[in-house]
């Protein structure tokens, strides 16, 4: 915590200096106060230790109060992070019924004191703290914590802060949520007029002002507004009363960094901190990681949104229009599709690491029943066919993971526990049975879990390919957006069962298997808006699994075979199909050709495929195409203004290639490893990004992330290495 002083009245029964908390603590001295509480100075009695020490006041405890502090105080102390103030203790204390934190002193001056004394900081050292701020809040948004109130007085630099690292620390993490969603109206409306458990009005995001729950990109638009108030001495939004500037921040035009306080800023700073600051959330950058990138790269004079190009790492995709366009939705969709393939190699890969490490549990005693299928067994490329039986337990699995009486239960009792105006509980089995995604990340589906309710859509529940099906009926049907994965055929037929009342599904992906006839049995499930294949020999025409016809969205990763061939041929019967994702493939000319003939689709992702000028040229003819992503192939700008002449569409194309410029940190990493740099003889201009943006509707240019094996097959990620 910042040194200060404040010999402002206390509230009553409050601590003094010279008092003792928790019968441990002696307080120093007052270092501030706010809507919650006091910071003191204080040292531990017997070990001489200096720490800060918060005081919450004691009116505002309660039971359930003091449940949720407790809760936050242990997700608190997983923050281990050297930008996250460390907690070392909580409790409460006996004599006055408050409860406190230990954290970690820290010598120095906020930067609200710093904004105070010198007015606008310099710009350099307004963004490196950003950076480190954006660094830091990311790290807690991984690990499921919202700031809520991010602002000037909140950011520390130490004094022993060296260089241009300047070691700043984030303060009072959680304390804002301590009884957010406990409270009654009158409490929130008393404690709102303080500025602490909702955040401070000057530096409050849209949303959270109409009563919405804070999330992340909600610390993106308050550090936006730090940003701001760092670089001009201002707060974006000032009005005569503390209702006036919430409305402000509701509808009020953005003002300029430079009318603001007459100095002169770049476009490109003044874009960049109007994206973090955008009242739409979705107009934001999607996390504080993306924030920290494009702030890194404004400081080495390298593009940025506020060009026209987004930095590497970027969604591939924003919204461009308004609300009720057609397209947005598409246009969403291909933002995830470089992800979702990155996750398929990395899970496949985890996959086969559990199937020869993890010994399957024995099936639960039941009357055997005859089932006949297809089993496949071979090595690499030789795969033999062979009819056998097999013995399915009556639950109906054959083998794997033992489901307990203790499970059964729960399935039959269903998981869900409650639910409130904010939140759902589950009890889910002990073991992990797949995840939910939830923002901030995934959170595991495993013993008891509360999640914040989404009101305006449904979360992605994914289960996963060696969870037993039968864990499927626990869930209510349509209560999730329901992603199944399968990493053995045996098990398609197994699902049907237990996804009964379920209308639709998000996803079906398979994974490191021999696809033949068996695949005709996923069209026993419900329509599924993505399918993906991942890993697979393909020895049966896809396209008589009517799975495949329904799916508007197909991910196909290191596939191969005929019948790959022949999937690619038949693309354009899939009427329905208006999104397609290929990952890690060899593309052949006349497989080109079938991909042009496409005519439907709208969004194309390539990524680690080898293609050339004149293949990309033929993709760009394809007449509806709203996006293309082509990442790991390095074309010059000249290639890419001729291929956007066969691009019909191109006023609306979204287009998302790689750059061949390698960043210093992976340049040095490539040599201390001896891997062979294959620089390419041409770089980028900012001129040709302007030429090329200014014929398509948006571009996104990407750094390279990726190193094409020497001698072999394929790319290995940078961070793979």
């Amino acid at each position: 915590m910042s040194e200060g002083s404040d010999n402002r009245a206390m509230p009553p029964a409050s601590f003094r200096v010279g008092d003792f908390v928790g019968n441990d603590y002696e307080l120093l001295k007052v270092l501030g106060r706010g809507g919650m509480g006091v910071v003191f100075e204080a040292r531990h009695r017997f070990i001489d230790q200096l720490v800060a020490l918060k005081v919450l006041y004691p009116h505002l405890l309660t039971e359930e109060n003091w449940q949720r502090f407790v809760r936050e105080a242990r997700a608190l102390g997983r923050l281990d992070h050297p930008g996250v103030v460390k907690i070392f203790n909580c409790g409460i204390d006996a004599g006055r019924a408050a409860p406190f934190y230990v954290m970690e002193l820290i010598k120095g001056d906020s930067l609200a004191d710093l904004i105070s004394q010198r007015g606008a900081l310099e710009e350099e050292l307004a963004i490196r703290a950003a950076i480190e701020a954006a660094r830091a809040l990311h790290f807690a948004h991984g690990m499921g914590v919202v700031h809520r109130d991010v602002k000037p007085s909140n950011l520390v630099l130490p004094r022993s802060a060296k260089g241009s690292n300047l070691n700043l620390k984030v303060l009072d993490f959680g304390i804002a949520a301590l009884s957010s969603d406990r409270l009654s109206s009158n409490e929130r409306q008393r404690l709102t007029a303080t500025g602490q458990i909702f955040g401070t009005p000057y530096y409050m995001s849209p949303e959270v002002v109409t009563g919405q729950e804070a999330s992340p990109l909600s610390d993106v638009y308050s550090l936006g507004c730090t940003l701001f108030e760092m670089l001009t001495g201002y707060v974006p939004y000032k009005g005569e009363s503390m209702f006036e500037t919430l409305g402000m921040h509701l509808s009020a035009p953005l003002p300029s960094l430079s009318e603001t306080c007459g100095a002169q800023f770049s476009t490109e700073l003044e874009l960049l901190v109007a994206r973090a600051m955008a009242k739409n959330p979705r107009e934001r950058y999607s996390s504080m990681q993306m924030f920290a990138v494009d702030l890194e790269r404004y400081l080495n004079n390298r593009p940025v949104y506020g060009t026209g190009v987004k930095s590497e790492g970027f969604p591939a995709l924003e919204q461009t229009l308004e609300g009720n366009d057609p397209d947005a939705e598409l246009r969403a969709r291909l933002k995830s599709g470089l992800l979702i393939l990155l996750t398929l190699v990395c899970l496949t890969l985890l996959g086969l690491v559990a199937y020869h490490f993890v010994k399957p549990a024995p099936p639960k005693a039941a009357t055997p029943v005859d089932v006949t299928f297809e089993a496949k067994t071979g090595e690499t490329s030789t795969v033999s066919l062979l009819s056998q039986k097999i013995e399915v337990n009556g639950e109906g699995f054959s083998g794997g993971r033992k489901v307990s009486e203790e499970d059964s239960a729960l399935i039959s009792r269903g998981y869900e526990i409650s639910r409130t105006k904010k939140s759902i509980k589950f009890q889910f089995p002990n073991s992990r049975i797949g995840e939910i995604w939830i923002p901030g990340g995934a959170r595991e589906a495993k013993g008891a879990l509360t999640i914040p309710l989404k009101s305006d859509d449904k979360y992605e529940f994914i289960i996963f390919g060696d969870t037993p099906r039968e864990y499927i009926a626990g869930l209510k049907p349509n209560s999730f957006d329901l992603q199944l994965r399968f990493s053995k055929a045996s098990d398609f037929h197994l699902a049907e069962r237990y996804v009964k009342g379920w209308s639709a599904l998000k996803q079906i992906r398979v994974e490191q298997m021999v696809l033949d006839k068996d695949l005709l049995l996923l069209d026993a499930l419900p329509p599924s808006r993505e399918f993906s294949v991942g890993h697979c020999d393909i020895k049966y025409p896809l396209l008589k699994c009517r799975q495949i016809h329904k799916a508007r969205i197909i991910y196909i990763n290191s596939a191969h075979g005929k019948e790959f061939k022949a999937f690619l041929a038949e693309l354009p019967q899939l009427d329905r199909l208006e999104e397609l994702c290929l990952s890690t493939l060899e593309l052949a000319d006349d497989d080109i050709d079938n991909l042009a003939r496409a005519k439907q689709l709208r969004c194309l992702n390539i990524e680690k495929t080898e293609i050339s000028p004149a293949q990309l040229t033929k993709l760009m003819s394809l007449p509806q195409l709203k996006g293309l992503k082509v990442h790991d192939c390095l074309f010059r700008p000249k290639e890419i203004l001729q291929a956007l002449e066969s691009c019909p569409n191109r006023r609306n194309l979204v287009l998302n290639i790689t750059i061949p410029t390698l960043s210093t940190k992976n340049i040095e990493k490539l040599k201390a490893l001896g891997h062979k740099l294959d620089e390419p003889t041409f770089n980028w201009t900012k001129t040709d990004m302007a030429t090329i943006r200014r014929k398509v509707l948006e571009l996104e240019l990407y750094e390279r992330e990726s190193l094409k094996l020497d001698g072999g097959r394929g790319y290995v990620n940078f961070s793979e290495l």
